[in-house]
């Protein structure tokens, strides 16, 4: 798992469009297909919030997103219905590849290379609900 300077940098160096994507996944804890999926109707900017159809037969949600988040969301045009999707999912992978392969460079940490989508799922950690039981004797 990456290390959170790590993500941090990775939002900062790569293009505007790919670091909040990065910066999304890694504050809602969606699969890229899940965000990708995701369109402008789907963002609450009353409440800070982002909701996204489920895959892999998990449940539809609502998570809360940051302020910097939806910031940055805004500043993205509106080509389409979509948020992220404007063409196809493998070349923004790609892009996505290329860009952290030239800022490990830059940086000289060849660890950002290792950072895939799926890894920033792990920010996000669910939140227990329900307490946890007391038992007395």
């Amino acid at each position: 798992m990456p290390l959170e300077r790590e993500v941090d940098a990775l939002v900062a160096g790569c293009s505007k469009k790919i670091g909040t994507c990065i910066l999304a996944l890694k504050e809602t804890g969606f699969r890229i297909g899940e965000l990708w999926q995701c369109k402008w109707t789907d963002l609450d900017k009353e409440n800070f919030t982002l909701k996204c159809i489920a895959e892999k037969h998990g449940n539809p949600r609502q998570v809360k997103i940051s302020a910097r988040l939806m910031a940055r969301l805004f500043t993205l045009p509106k080509n389409n219905e979509y948020i992220f999707r404007n063409g196809n999912l493998n070349a923004f992978r790609w892009k996505y590849d290329r860009q952290k392969s030239a800022l490990a460079i830059k940086l000289q940490n060849p660890r950002l290379k290792q950072v895939r989508f799926h890894s920033l799922r792990h920010y996000k950690q669910p939140k227990n609900t329900q307490q946890p039981e007391t038992f007395s004797t």
